[in-house]
């Protein structure tokens, strides 16, 4: 008798344990994005001065360098958005607004990273953040997925994973 119920209970924690797993955040879309245009940003070199201490200078190369490579893989993997978009530096997208692109692809530790902030959360440590798409006109926002430090830099895998939220939520 008791192995039966030592067998009943494993059984229901197996089951239960399998339904919270497999319960998936849902992504809420603008109901308007196939139609609608979206910006994404790409990073903006930062100029190195050299009365700046060394470490953060060398910290600004290599953050320039990762830059320049997050930029080609953002235009390249930018090409495979099913929707209209344009690409565009974070300091001056707003200029878009006028000419009727309604959202923008953003993160705020990219933002972050993209104006030089240095972002240290500790040893064995990562930060997240969510990358989200913002309507320009209403200031609403649509969460999409997370991303750590480790990935901010990362447009191929970013824009992949759009991608595939759009394919998986929209109707052709």
């Amino acid at each position: 008798m008791k192995l039966f119920q030592y067998s009943t209970i494993i059984t229901l924690i197996f089951v239960f344990s399998n339904i919270c797993i497999s319960q998936k955040k849902v992504v809420v879309l603008p109901d308007d994005l196939t139609t609608e245009k979206i910006i994404f940003l790409k990073y903006e070199q930062i100029e190195n001065d050299v009365r700046m201490p060394y470490a953060q200078r060398k910290r600004i190369s290599h953050r320039n360098l990762i830059s320049k490579q997050a930029n080609k893989e953002l235009e390249l993997e930018a090409t495979y958005y099913p929707f209209q978009y344009i690409i565009s530096n974070r300091s001056d997208y707003f200029k878009f607004i006028n000419n009727g692109y309604k959202y923008v692809l953003e993160n705020d530790m990219m933002n972050s990273y993209n104006n030089g902030e240095s972002i240290e959360p500790g040893k064995h440590k990562l930060f997240s953040s969510t990358m989200y798409i913002k309507d320009l006109t209403t200031g609403k926002r649509y969460d999409l997925f997370s991303i750590t430090q480790d990935e901010v830099y990362e447009y191929a895998s970013i824009i992949k994973k759009l991608n595939k939220i759009i394919k998986k939520n929209t109707v052709n």
